[in-house]
């Protein structure tokens, strides 16, 4: 090794993002999710991600490093992430899983993340797609009309 070089531990973002899934897999499973596709790799950093389905309606998570990413919902090729999400059902305000940055999100509480993620499809977001899966698909719908509207586009 090179006498200015230190050797980092490396960080396992498949192993943080299993510990988390533990938290949510009950939770979504429970509520007619399937698990879906995995990755992981190097780009811009670690990172691990894993999907879970219900039919067409799929929920993407990612983690980089030791981090959770912002979570993203999705139709088809319409998606949006967890705060336009939220913001579209009115409840953005009650989020405990909140942006810390571009790419970092983390605990209003400064609690577990994935605990926060958990009580957010809990109390925020379940109770819609239980409630009416076409009221929260056309809340996906308009979420991301709203994005693009911000966008420009």
């Amino acid at each position: 090794m090179w006498p200015f070089t230190k050797k980092k531990k490396a960080i396992d973002s498949s192993r943080v993002l299993e510990a988390g899934l533990v938290k949510l897999r009950p939770l979504l499973e429970g509520h007619g999710f399937s698990d879906g596709a995995s990755d992981s790799g190097i780009a811009h950093g670690e990172y691990a991600t894993k999907c879970f389905r219900r039919g067409d309606i799929e929920l993407g998570l990612i983690v980089r490093g030791t981090e959770i990413g912002c979570p993203n919902y999705s139709i088809g090729d319409c998606h949006v992430g967890h705060d336009n999400l939220l913001a579209e059902l009115g409840a953005a305000d009650a989020a405990q899983l909140v942006s810390l940055g571009f790419v970092s999100w983390g605990a209003r509480n400064g609690g577990d993340q994935f605990d926060s993620l958990a009580a957010d499809l809990r109390e925020l977001i379940l109770p819609v797609l239980v409630r009416s899966e076409d009221d929260f698909r056309n809340a996906i719908a308009q979420a991301r009309k709203k994005l693009q509207a911000q966008r420009g586009f």
